[in-house]
């Protein structure tokens, strides 16, 4: 199933609409390594507090231009949501941030999260008493960025009887200006409560999100 657009869309019954991230400061945890040069790759073990990147010029640490996350999967590859925190934004087994809520970043920018590569195991999970979406990414580039998130048949997210308290995927253009090509492309299995996949964008740019996989939203 693919869905293209502008606007926030409707995929398998499930409203996409916009998320509102709360402002305040973050933490760049840097599970996978840091992105000094825009890339990062994560190993085949077990993430206890999820993976967490927070990138924006000459914040937290962060880098300038393309970022590039890859959690190749494997057999020891299970991501928790990391601890319960009262901004949405840091909800989350798999997190990238490129700005601080109205920093008005003009960055060029480009985010591609791939997971799973070759229908390699990935278990997102989520923790007991948090709220929290199974990958959450607020692009706030403001020129033509694109952002992309791939998952691979390998890739559960959430379960039956322990679904995402929110969405499965949950990708967020916050900057109006934007007008690059993003897209959501998923062969997973999606357990949750909120939406299985969310894209929403407030700029100009092209949307699309093909659906491969499966979805179940709890009741």
């Amino acid at each position: 199933m693919t869905v293209s657009g502008r606007i926030p869309v409707l995929v398998g019954g499930l409203v996409l609409a916009a998320v509102v991230f709360a402002p305040g400061g973050a933490r760049a945890l840097n599970e996978c390594g840091a992105l000094s040069s825009g890339a990062a790759t994560c190993s085949d073990q077990a993430y206890a507090n999820g993976i967490q990147y927070n990138v924006n010029t000459g914040w937290e640490g962060g880098v300038a231009g393309d970022v590039a996350l890859t959690v190749t999967g494997g057999p020891a590859t299970t991501i928790t949501a990391r601890p319960h925190n009262v901004l949405h934004w840091e909800r989350g087994a798999i997190i990238i941030r490129t700005a601080p809520q109205g920093s008005g970043d003009a960055t060029t920018r480009n985010i591609a999260l791939r997971v799973g590569d070759g229908g390699a195991a990935v278990a997102i999970r989520e923790r007991s008493g948090a709220d929290s979406d199974g990958v959450n990414i607020a692009q706030h580039g403001k020129a033509a960025d694109g952002t992309t998130v791939t998952l691979g048949s390998g890739v559960t997210i959430g379960t039956e009887s322990a679904p995402m308290s929110s969405n499965g995927v949950d990708v967020y253009i916050v900057q109006p200006g934007n007008s690059g090509d993003h897209g959501i492309t998923s062969a997973a299995t999606i357990h949750s409560t909120g939406n299985g996949l969310e894209m929403a964008a407030v700029g100009p740019g092209d949307f699309t999100i093909t659906n491969t996989g499966s979805i179940t939203v709890a009741a």
